[in-house]
């Protein structure tokens, strides 16, 4: 194991023993191996811890305050929101979703179809939620962690974009001139 790791590793174990103080010691671990996952598949604990610690943090945050410790209808609820709250958060795609769609429920509907999409067709989403089922066995913290990936996954920024946009513009592409995107 990367050596680099271990400091690191450290402290967030006290970290998740001081803020999750009804968490077994089982599901702890689970969740550090989550959130280091990401960092040593891409050997980037090798460079700025700082950064590192940042984008740990960062999922962190995301797990916490979202879907940890709350059932899979509600989790999804709010995976679907946060994404439509951050599409509709940037002016461009506010106008756009608006010239396109007549209703909030449109919108979130679209926002279903391509989180789906991407769940079921990009590799590099399934790579990240794969390594899950060997933390935990335990289905709600799966669960948690899985809308916690997808989260982060969608919200990554692609040409100073979510990810999300550019999918959600080829999926509507795909679905305006489907001709074009079979042959792919």
């Amino acid at each position: 194991m990367n050596q680099g790791i271990q400091p690191l590793k450290a402290v967030w174990r006290k970290r998740l023993v001081r803020d999750l103080p009804h968490c077994d010691q089982q599901k702890s671990e689970s969740i550090l191996c989550w959130l280091l996952s990401h960092e040593t598949e891409t050997n980037s604990l090798s460079h700025d811890l700082a950064s590192v610690n940042e984008r740990l943090n960062y999922r962190y945050r995301i797990l916490r305050q979202r879907y940890l410790y709350v059932d899979s209808h509600q989790a999804y609820g709010h995976l679907i929101s946060r994404l439509g709250s951050v599409l509709v958060g940037i002016a461009s795609v506010q106008r756009w979703m608006k010239q396109r769609f007549n209703s909030q429920h449109e919108t979130l509907r679209l926002i279903q179809i391509v989180v789906q999409e991407l769940l079921d067709n990009d590799v590099n989403l399934q790579k990240r939620i794969k390594p899950i089922s060997r933390y935990t066995t335990d289905p709600s913290l799966h669960k948690a962690l899985v809308f916690a990936t997808v989260e982060e996954y969608c919200l990554q920024k692609v040409h100073n974009q979510p990810l999300l946009i550019h999918r959600l513009r080829q999926y509507l592409q795909s679905q305006l001139h489907p001709e074009t995107h079979q042959a792919a």
